[in-house]
């Protein structure tokens, strides 16, 4: 009896299923490591983002501020260390890509700083 193209269920699986397995358990493996990696670029993105509100709010001392950045710092620093290393090819792909949505984030960041501290010294003479 036959399963597919002749095949028994025994030679099947030793023919075709056993073969593809490494190659299914590496690529169901490497999907997890970069939902891992996603996870955790999104965990320093809110972080930075509720970092960067309180010192434009002006809520935050200087030393938590210095603790907060730190803590960034560490935080991007074990997810480079976690995580594979981007092919120069694709990065320089990558950063031509989005060099100019960078610049103008930056500068939008730049911007609201300055907006703010010009509201906290025109309210505090």
């Amino acid at each position: 009896m036959g399963l597919v193209g002749g095949f028994s269920l025994e030679s099947f699986m030793l023919a075709v299923l056993y073969p593809v397995l490494p190659a299914v358990k590496l690529g169901v493996q490497q999907y997890r490591e970069h939902n891992q990696a996603a996870d955790s670029l999104d965990r320093q993105k809110e972080y930075c983002g509720r970092a960067w509100c309180s010192a434009m709010a002006g809520s935050a001392t200087v030393s938590e501020l210095e603790a907060q950045s730190r803590e960034l710092q560490d935080e991007i620093f074990e997810h480079r260390r976690r995580n594979p290393i981007m092919p120069d090819r694709i990065y320089r792909w990558m950063v031509k890509k989005y060099r100019g949505h960078l610049r103008k984030a930056a500068l939008e960041r730049i911007d609201e700083a300055l907006t703010s501290i010009n509201r906290r010294t025109s309210t505090n003479p």
